[in-house]
């Protein structure tokens, strides 16, 4: 399975075009994936090919990852990489159908929004250093901002009506 990955890797090196940091990742993912698989195996068996790969192998080694308390982001990127695999193993003939594509993704955790306090709205008003004060739409949208039931999609909505000082940018903004 060795000679299976280095031909996906080349694959989506020259094809796909994708970026170092992916495919490192990828190689790791399914290296790991053929570290686990390789434990169910006597030692004297021959290589694991992708053709002998399940489904029950598959979540077997999702529950192991599981075990190990790895987040859940990280096996549902784990199982991406193995369905990229597969998927590219059945195209190129080197594999029957795509065992992962059986296995579901891993509920991801759902984390609700922090909302403004009163307190930290009145900082943003205040806007410490700043010469321009916001305009009264500003502060209104500010304000609903306060109030999440009121809200949604009030500020992604407009956001040419908040100062850049006040968005934030980032993952989850």
């Amino acid at each position: 399975m060795e000679d299976a990955i280095r031909a996906f890797v080349t694959f989506l090196e020259v094809e796909r075009g994708a970026s170092r940091e992916t495919i490192r990742g990828y190689r790791s993912d399914l290296r790991q994936f053929l570290s686990y698989a390789g434990t169910l195996r006597p030692a004297a068996a021959p290589a694991l090919t992708p053709q002998e790969v399940d489904p029950l192998t598959i979540r077997g080694y999702l529950a192991w990852l599981d075990r190990k308390k790895e987040k859940k982001a990280s096996l549902a990127r784990k199982l991406a990489a193995l369905r990229s695999f597969f998927r590219f193993m059945a195209r190129e003939g080197l594999a029957g159908e795509n065992p992962a594509a059986e296995v579901r993704t891993p509920k991801q955790p759902q984390y609700l929004p922090r909302v403004l306090t009163k307190d930290d709205a009145n900082a943003l008003t205040r806007r410490s250093g700043s010469t321009t004060p916001l305009s009264g739409h500003q502060l209104s949208v500010l304000r609903r901002a306060q109030d999440p039931e009121r809200s949604r999609g009030a500020i992604s909505s407009q956001p040419d009506l908040i100062p850049p000082s006040l968005l934030t940018i980032g993952a989850g903004a």
